[in-house]
């Protein structure tokens, strides 16, 4: 987190947003996120569904987009997710 508030001159305070789903809370909609990996809000399942679909040998794989009024940042496994984050900071 500190390389991103440095990196965009921030004051972000990292904060969650779990959602407990099975207790019947809702995934909000239309918030303004930086979806890291894999997660239950829409614009991330589609941008990681489109990566994977891409091509089989994808493990190695990630993209950052903007999708639906988010920051995403998708990666093919975990492995390869800090690349991924380290290349939206950079």
């Amino acid at each position: 987190m500190f390389a991103l508030r440095e990196a965009l001159g921030s004051d972000a305070v990292p904060a969650t947003d779990w959602v407990n789903e099975r207790g019947g809370e809702t995934v909000p909609a239309n918030n303004r996120e930086i979806l890291l990996g894999s997660t239950n809000r829409a614009s991330s399942v589609t941008q990681t569904a489109a990566l994977t679909a891409a091509r089989p040998n994808h493990s190695r794989d990630f993209s950052v987009t903007f999708y639906d009024g988010e920051v995403v940042i998708a990666a093919g496994s975990e492995d390869i997710l800090p690349a991924a984050a380290q290349y939206f900071i950079e």
